[in-house]
């Protein structure tokens, strides 16, 4: 074995034993776990390498136009916050909660399908939920949307 093809092994092999550490913050459950928990980025602020993940409250109390414009956008009785629980990357979240918007289709019943123990994507939740749209051009213009709406916004602190 050529000697770049041992040192590529090693690379992938000290990556895959650091992607099995358990994530601090975690509540015990290692990176690699098919947990159908939230990681720590959404739930717990922790220590992400030396950086540290801000909580979704952080993240929305730090920028009041974005909480603003969540909040206009979903049922009066859904805060931010709670829209946000059981997803495990805010701009996922904000990308629903825009497809909801978008479609009209109730972002109780579309976070149904994109969290939890049987979740599943977003395009096949819209294919579901509302087959005569065009769920990937919707899907991309809602993340287009969330990638807009999270501009110049932190995400670690």
């Amino acid at each position: 074995m050529k000697w770049y093809h041992a040192a590529a092994m090693g690379v992938l092999a000290a990556n895959l034993a650091f992607a099995q550490q358990p994530v601090k913050g975690a509540g015990g459950s290692s990176a690699s776990s098919a947990s159908s928990a939230p990681p720590a980025a959404m739930t717990d602020p922790g220590a992400v390498g030396s950086m540290q993940v801000k909580s979704v409250g952080q993240i929305l109390q730090e920028n009041p136009q974005l909480a603003e414009k969540m909040k206009e956008m979903l049922p009066s009785d859904v805060t931010p916050e709670q829209a946000c629980s059981g997803y495990n990357v805010f701009e996922e979240c904000l990308s629903v909660i825009h497809v909801a918007k978008d479609t009209n289709i109730p972002f109780p019943v579309l976070k149904a399908d994109t969290t939890g123990k049987h979740r599943i994507g977003l395009e096949k939740a819209l294919e579901h939920l509302a087959p005569s749209a065009n769920a990937k051009n919707v899907v991309k213009a809602a993340r287009k949307a969330a990638a807009q709406d999270m501009k110049g916004i932190s995400l670690f602190g």
